[in-house]
């Protein structure tokens, strides 16, 4: 955990790396990478093996991947 607020009711799995980011109330398996995420991420899960980083692609768009009867909030 590198420059990261970690809040409450968060949980952290092993060889996990959050850095330059937010998180609270959200469960990362392990060997998942959070890095240089301008909003905070809450009352999320993150699976094992994922990469959530900022992207410095033109034009910015979010891009997706959601499974069935799955409930998206975007701000």
């Amino acid at each position: 955990i590198i420059n990261s607020y970690v809040g409450p009711y968060t949980s952290i799995d092993h060889h996990v790396t959050v850095e330059n980011s937010e998180i609270e109330h959200s469960m990362v398996l392990e060997n998942s990478k959070i890095s240089d995420i301008e909003a905070r991420i809450q009352d999320s899960l993150i699976g094992r093996d994922v990469i959530i980083s900022r992207s410095p692609i033109r034009p910015k768009a979010l891009k997706l991947t959601v499974g069935d009867h799955s409930k998206v909030g975007i701000l």
